[in-house]
């Protein structure tokens, strides 16, 4: 593996930094060398003192400033993956003689953070783990209170994920049979075994719980928020396979507020296709605009909505935009089982958002980047026709006179309209979606 990044510029570690707040009923905090594990795995650590790279790092991690500091000493001592993953690994042993010193009340946590997370990590990305796994197994299913006599839920994962790193099965079911247990203690996994990664995320709050939408079909929509350094998947929202859960990532809705706030600030779109390829394809569109226009459109459809609301605003609303996507992507399993198509499914998902959720010209513009992602590397003319659609009702939604409610009743026309790339033909009505699903979503928690 190659070397992480040490790059030194000036007095790197003699910066100021932030009191960690943490409050008394919080996670406790990440020991270094699992932190540089998590860091070594997903990303290049430059050890400098630039304001606006340090800034950043804290943004991308959930660290804060005297982390950092703690990290980047540890870092001129273990330079390379390889290293930072063996001292991680090395360090499992002492949490495991530490958790037994603990008060009783600590130790729940204590070994989430600082026992299972890394363990998991170390696990998923089949490192060597220095020290006994049936300890952290036989841990589990005493904090958890698992039933002894049903197999131990993280000595089933562990075994599912040797097998499928040496060429054989693995089966989902047992992500979901763990976090079962877990969904008690108000804490979730994110478990990926192609992405590499193992994430322990806090239950924030829960949207709505087990809505029965059809007969035995089932929604949930939980709000997730980071406990420990680590630097996240960049999706806003997922849904597992074959399950009812939606889960929404709040640090990352944090991060895209901040984002969507400095480009009103900039007053220039912060998603610009510049590419001599992307002038080829709106020119061969026939669309009566160039690049500058274009360019101007998506700033103002971002201004439409987002104009004068403070960070914390934009990250709500962002947070039920997203609930509605995800939660269309769960009913449309449901009611349109045969389409599978995910070019069809996310056209189905980014419609709906606009047409039903806060911000329809956001949503707007959102819908016209992606069908212009998707038609640029697949050419489908459906995604042709949809796209010439999107950006002359953005043209005109931006005149004065041009409402919310107009905007939206266009976007419904055009959902109406669209006939999948698979199968040809329409989707679900909405009126139910938005009588039933909206109202949980739009009021915040369930």
């Amino acid at each position: 593996m190659p070397a992480i990044i040490l790059t030194l510029t000036g007095l790197v570690l003699n910066y100021s930094c932030t009191n960690d707040k943490r409050p008394s009923d919080a996670f406790p905090a990440m020991k270094i060398p699992y932190i540089a594990l998590n860091m070594a795995l997903g990303t290049q650590i430059i050890i400098t003192g630039d304001r606006e790279y340090l800034e950043e790092l804290e943004i991308e991690s959930g660290m804060s400033r005297k982390e950092i500091k703690k990290l980047f000493k540890h870092l001129m001592e273990y330079t390379t993956k390889e290293e930072v993953t063996k001292r991680a690994g090395a360090e499992l042993s002492n949490s495991l003689k530490e958790f037994h010193s603990l008060p009783d009340d600590k130790k729940l946590k204590f070994y989430v953070v600082n026992i299972l997370a890394p363990y998991l990590t170390m696990l998923v990305n089949n490192f060597d783990i220095y020290t006994d796994e049936k300890e952290i197994q036989s841990l589990f299913a005493e904090l958890f209170n698992a039933p002894k006599d049903e197999a131990n839920p993280l000595l089933r994962l562990a075994e599912g994920t040797y097998s499928f790193h040496y060429g054989g099965t693995f089966k989902v079911k047992s992500i979901y049979e763990l976090n079962s247990y877990l969904r008690k203690e108000g804490i979730c996994l994110d478990y990926n075994l192609r992405g590499g990664y193992a994430n322990i995320f806090k239950i924030d709050y829960v949207i709505c719980n087990n809505l029965e939408w059809r007969p035995d079909k089932k929604i949930s929509i939980s709000v997730l928020k980071r406990i420990y350094p680590n630097i996240l998947e960049a999706k806003l929202g997922y849904a597992p396979a074959e399950h009812s859960d939606d889960f929404l990532v709040k640090d990352l809705h944090h991060h895209r507020a901040r984002e969507y706030r400095e480009e009103l600030m900039r007053k220039i779109p912060s998603a610009q296709f510049a590419g001599q390829n992307y002038q080829k394809l709106w020119k061969s569109l026939g669309l009566p605009f160039d690049f500058e226009r274009m360019n101007s459109m998506r700033f103002e459809l971002v201004h439409k909505d987002l104009g004068g609301s403070s960070i914390a605003q934009i990250e709500k609303s962002l947070i039920i935009q997203t609930a509605i996507h995800e939660a269309k992507h769960r009913i449309d399993e449901i009611d349109i089982p045969d389409m599978r198509l995910n070019l069809d499914l996310e056209v189905s998902a980014y419609l709906t958002t606009a047409i039903t959720g806060v911000y329809p010209f956001l949503e707007l513009r959102k819908a016209i980047e992606w069908t212009e992602a998707y038609f640029h590397s697949t050419r489908y003319i459906k995604l042709r026709n949809l796209l010439i659609e999107l950006w002359v009702l953005a043209d005109k939604s931006l005149r004065d006179d041009f409402t919310e409610e107009l905007l939206r009743a266009e976007l419904l026309k055009i959902y109406n309209n669209y006939l999948t790339i698979q199968g040809n033909v329409n989707f679900i009505d909405l009126e139910e979606f938005r009588q039933r699903m909206v109202p949980i979503i739009l009021e915040g928690r369930g």
